[in-house]
């Protein structure tokens, strides 16, 4: 795909996802095609993780949504971007990792294929504020729901139990636009995210 294809369809994915601070980036980040996925990811990732939790930090946190006149666009670039951002030799897809991906690609995958249509909100009063940083694993279910959470690593005075109850009951709200290909929907393992919170 073009250089110029790229900052074209991460200029509509930004304004899809009011994302800020990223077009600026743009050109300069699509010649850096030398970082590995796993770097690019890991610059990415935010302290917020990938949906709210019931912590007291997550107040200053804001969370990207698709909204439903964007879905028909968004379906359109799942069909373009598939065999770049996704491994889909099976009916499990999981994200593509080419060690010629720039932060633009693959934040445009993200934006594209694991961005939630919502995130869910906490209506509750949060009073825990107990220091939390976390290290998970998730997939999209056919439906579009999180599944299959699992805690890689964590720091704070937590169980594991305790973590994994957290990022469940958050998790509950998610709902992903479903994977569709050739008809059939299809679920997308193999993804991660990081909260940092109250450190």
């Amino acid at each position: 795909m073009s250089n110029n294809r790229l900052i074209g369809l991460l200029a509509f994915s930004l304004a899809m996802t009011g994302a800020i601070g990223l077009a600026s980036e743009a050109k300069e980040h699509v010649l850096e095609r030398s970082k590995p996925l796993e770097e690019v990811v890991a610059i990415g990732v935010s302290a917020c993780g990938s949906w709210p939790v019931r912590h007291s930090d997550i107040v200053t946190c804001e969370y990207a949504e698709l909204s439903r006149e964007t879905l028909p666009r968004i379906r359109e670039l799942r069909t373009k971007l598939l065999d770049n951002c996704l491994n889909c030799a099976t009916d499990i897809c999981r994200p593509e990792i080419h060690p010629s991906h720039s932060i633009l690609e693959a934040r445009l995958c993200q934006r594209v294929f694991w961005t939630p249509r919502r995130v869910g909100k906490i209506a509750a009063p949060i009073e825990d504020t107990e220091p939390l940083q976390v290290d998970f694993a998730y997939a999209i279910s056919r439906r579009g729901r999180v599944d299959d959470i699992v805690v890689l690593d964590f720091e704070g005075n937590w169980s594991k139990s305790g973590v994994l109850n957290l990022l469940r009951q958050a998790a509950a709200d998610v709902r992903y636009e479903p994977l569709i290909i050739d008809g059939t929907r299809r679920r997308i393992e193999g993804l991660n995210g990081v909260y940092v919170l109250g450190l």
